[in-house]
């Protein structure tokens, strides 16, 4: 358990209780977002996945009330490679129940980059930075809107990496769009440097920190 310095919240492991909480925080923190389009099923699947795995950090920041205010969630990189599967049912309903999401360009480029590496056609995308391994991959964090603005996702992220260094991560890595300002000043905040590799337009870049 780490405790903020204001103590105005404290960050704990996520637990299945809290699962729906941490969907609805990432449904308002990512609102329009691709993966917030597919329903609160498919959000409640990616976290359970988060929660279930034993080498993610999956955690939770919870103010004086016992409110859910914020999250953080990743992976040592390799360590995703059953997450398709466990949201493959989520992610087909969630198609069913909001065919709308078939219309947003990401969908599609996400598709086209996987019927392309499905059928063995080579893919043009930037290169990953090469890191000093373990690497821990932060997939997402959250703040609910009402506690933005008060360093909860600083303490998370200093969680994050707490927890990172205690499963002997040599850096960190997490990958953000460019025009997510917010999430790019916070990462910058806390020593993340950002990728200087190439990315295509329309497609995520990379932040990275070292552990070592």
């Amino acid at each position: 358990m780490l405790v903020s310095m204001n103590e105005s919240i404290v960050v704990e492991p996520l637990s299945k209780l809290r699962i729906d909480d941490a969907a609805h925080v990432h449904a308002q923190a990512f609102a329009g977002y691709l993966n917030t389009r597919f329903g609160l099923r498919y959000t409640r699947a990616y976290f359970s996945w988060f929660v279930e795995h034993g080498e993610s950090v999956a955690l939770m920041a919870v103010d004086g009330t016992g409110r859910l205010c914020g999250y953080v969630v990743g992976v040592p990189i390799g360590g995703a490679s059953g997450m398709g599967r466990h949201l493959l049912w989520s992610t087909s309903t969630g198609l069913l129940r909001h065919p709308t999401v078939v219309i947003d360009r990401r969908f599609w480029s996400i598709a086209r980059l996987r019927i392309r590496r499905l059928v063995g056609r080579p893919v043009i995308e930037a290169a990953p930075p090469a890191l000093p391994e373990p690497t821990m991959d932060l997939y997402a964090i959250g703040i609910v809107g009402s506690s933005r603005g008060k360093g909860h996702g600083q303490v998370l992220l200093a969680a994050f990496e707490a927890a990172s260094r205690s499963r002997n991560a040599q850096s960190m890595r997490p990958s953000v769009y460019p025009e997510n300002t917010a999430a790019r000043r916070a990462y910058e905040a806390a020593g993340w440097l950002p990728h200087d590799g190439a990315h295509a337009p329309g497609s995520a870049m990379y932040y990275v920190k070292l552990l070592a």
